[in-house]
């Protein structure tokens, strides 16, 4: 008995599809960082360049190099953008690949390449040049450009593309990121008029839910876009989904369940778990499912005795509420006696944490007040992935 993360092949490539036609043109280079935000990079990097040629999908992007390990290689026809600057600690172990594009974001990181061997700056000489258009986490700033420029000109880093983050894209309207459109623009022509930059130079702005808005670059460049939450069937969180109706064509690609580990009757005065928070008033059917704090479910979700339940996992399609502490490996839930029978029987049963039809990551988001990138990201890899041709074959 396990737990699974289950991976809907036709969710995944049926989202691909929205959001390329949505991109007019524009290429896809999927963010796939954090292990694909929990959905397994391998498992979609596997399918993506299955259904898409190098032509079509020529790139992935990863916050970290530690990221590339064990893709890289396997998917050596692909290339993938790091977003992070250099890590010059780790990139002499993999300058044997030719496929790693790095960000330039930094000055610092023109001197250190400098001082690398011909060797390794041949290894570490394609890169995408981040530019700060507000966001003011990395980049280079626009009135630093022609400095940049200049330094450029002395090395032989391959400047093979240009890209910003978008710092308001989940807002209702596009007026924030238009100003940063503009900014960058200005950015890119300086870039062209110094000749850093040409008509083959990869050019990227938007993340998923600036797709929906067709910003205009002005024709600078090989346009791309980079599906991240979106690829997954995914928004911001209630409210975003709510009032957008782009979000509500795509489909939730990742439902996450285990088997039932055991059924018992508690009887009245009977507690459960650590530190028995919860005690019976009356006779119950409790089931184990293997799927804690250490895989996906939040102590939030813990229940004391008293009040509403904080949360439930759902089996047969029937709400199960959570009872007593969440712990590291485990959690307990309410079941009825037709369930309690069947598992008595020797049925095995599946219990769901996320599902497409009857918990949603927005429904947890919603309770924990955060966001759908942490619910699909706090799915720990010691959970397996099984890959599904569709919701069809949910055991």
């Amino acid at each position: 008995m396990g737990s699974y993360a289950y991976i809907s092949k036709s969710a995944l490539l049926e989202n691909m599809r929205v959001l390329k036609a949505a991109a007019s043109g524009s290429v896809p280079l999927p963010v796939v960082k954090a292990d694909a935000y929990g959905h397994s990079n391998k498992i979609v990097l596997r399918e993506l360049t299955k259904a898409y040629s190098k032509a079509d999908l020529p790139m992935f992007c990863l916050a970290r190099l530690s990221e590339a390990k064990g893709l890289a290689d396997k998917f050596s026809d692909r290339d993938f953008l790091i977003f992070s600057a250099f890590e010059w600690d780790q990139a002499e172990k993999l300058k044997h690949l030719k496929n790693i594009v790095w960000t330039l974001a930094d000055f610092s990181d023109l001197k250190k390449w400098a001082e690398l061997s011909e060797e390794a700056q041949a290894a570490f000489s394609r890169v995408h040049i981040n530019v700060n258009t507000g966001m003011n986490r990395l980049g280079i700033a626009p009135n630093k450009l022609k400095e940049l420029c200049l330094r450029l000109e002395r090395t032989k880093l391959k400047v093979e593309g240009v890209y910003t983050h978008l710092w308001d894209s989940d807002a209702i309207t596009e007026i924030e990121s238009q100003k940063q459109l503009v900014v960058f623009k200005g950015a890119l022509k300086s870039l062209q008029e110094a000749k850093i930059i040409t008509s083959d130079t990869w050019v990227h702005i938007d993340n998923s839910a600036a797709i929906r808005w067709s910003l205009d670059l002005g024709g600078y460049g090989r346009r791309a876009f980079r599906p991240g939450i979106h690829l997954w069937g995914l928004g911001l969180d209630q409210a975003f989904y709510d009032r957008d109706n782009f979000v509500k064509k795509l489909k939730p690609v990742m439902a996450v369940g285990a088997e039932v580990r055991q059924a018992r009757k508690i009887h009245a005065g009977e507690g459960l778990s650590y530190g028995w928070r919860m005690k019976a008033e009356s006779d119950i059917f409790v089931a184990s499912v293997p799927l804690g704090y250490a895989d996906c479910i939040d102590r939030f979700f813990s229940w004391n005795g008293k009040g509403p339940h904080n949360g439930s996992l759902w089996i047969k399609g029937f709400e199960c509420p959570i009872l007593s502490t969440v712990t590291m490996d485990m959690v307990m839930v309410k079941i009825d006696k037709m369930i309690f029978s069947e598992l008595e029987q020797g049925k095995v049963l599946h219990a769901y944490w996320i599902h497409p039809k009857y918990q949603s990551a927005y429904d947890i988001a919603s309770k924990l007040q955060t966001i759908t990138y942490e619910v699909s990201c706090r799915v720990q890899q010691r959970i397996q992935r099984v890959l599904v041709e569709d919701w069809g074959q949910l055991p």
